[in-house]
């Protein structure tokens, strides 16, 4: 037995595929991790015995600790995740873009932001997306606004930094497994047409697997996520919802949650001063906060 020790990029529902170096190990967890109901999930870093015999499935023995972790997507170990909505079929869902927002800052995870379909748009439509990309730019969010070029696509490489591993999530349809084919320079993922009647996507991507596209990871996931913030202290959703953390140090109160209190900093920029996009940036945080408050 041969130790070595590497990342997992796919899970086949009976094996795993662990990377090391650019090898690929077919491996299964040893009985005792499963005494210990520890379960590998896509992007743990692992400790491996390699079989020697090619036959032979390998044994993973040891997972390491998780610096983050979602259960939906089933996922660990994030570097950067690639935030991915459509501007138009899918509609523009700023609700979702928030919380996807709040849940990976809690995590500590970067963040860049894919708006799709941007071609979709009439000029009239386009000047509606004026005041996201003026807030981005502000708040130093990186952001593409991308359409079926190559050349975006392209763009887009110059973005994924080697040896990370990073995520790509967002709605059903908005053209996440398009992208990765762009990205890989071949049709590697099923896509499929968009169902007009629900204005959402069709659930074509299944499984969790990684691509290597520049030497670094980029996992699709299921289109379709479910995404609750209800596990989130009030506080804590507070902090990481957008910059507002950072405006905190400017409110009259250092435990401000921006709902009742005077002299609040992220009332008076969002609500009182805001802009039309802002007033419903901090309309859907309140939602946000009275929901999490509700089930406490």
């Amino acid at each position: 037995m041969i130790l070595k020790k590497g990342q997992i990029i796919h899970f086949t529902g009976t094996y795993y595929e662990v990377l090391h170096q650019e090898n690929l190990y077919l491996s299964k967890p040893i009985g005792k991790l499963k005494l210990q109901k520890l379960k590998p999930i896509v992007g743990d870093i692992v400790d491996l015995n390699i079989d020697e015999n090619e036959d032979n499935i390998n044994t993973i023995i040891k997972i390491y600790q998780r610096k983050n972790n979602f259960q939906r997507p089933n996922i660990a170990n994030i570097d950067t995740a690639f935030i991915t909505l459509s501007l138009k079929e899918p509609n523009f869902d700023l609700h979702l873009l928030l919380k996807f927002i709040t849940l990976f800052q809690e995590q500590n995870i970067s963040l860049f932001f894919l708006f799709t379909k941007a071609d979709l748009l009439t000029k009239e439509e386009r000047k509606t997306f004026l005041l996201l990309e003026k807030l981005f730019s502000e708040l130093n969010y990186p952001y593409l606004f991308l359409d079926q070029s190559k050349e975006k696509s392209d763009e887009l490489k110059t973005f994924l930094i080697p040896n990370t591993f990073n995520i790509v999530v967002g709605q059903s349809g908005v053209g996440k497994s398009t992208l990765i084919n762009q990205l890989m320079s071949n049709s590697v993922i099923k896509t499929n047409e968009i169902s007009h009647k629900l204005n959402r996507g069709k659930h074509t991507t299944r499984t969790y697997k990684g691509y290597l596209i520049n030497n670094s990871y980029l996992v699709d996931s299921p289109g379709f996520s479910s995404l609750e913030l209800n596990d989130l202290k009030e506080q804590v959703f507070s902090q990481n919802f957008l910059n507002f953390g950072t405006l905190l140090n400017k409110c009259k109160f250092n435990n401000c949650v921006h709902i009742n209190e005077p002299s609040c900093e992220v009332k008076k920029i969002y609500l009182e001063e805001g802009n039309e996009l802002q007033q419903e940036i901090y309309r859907i945080y309140k939602k946000l906060f009275d929901n999490i408050k509700n089930t406490l």
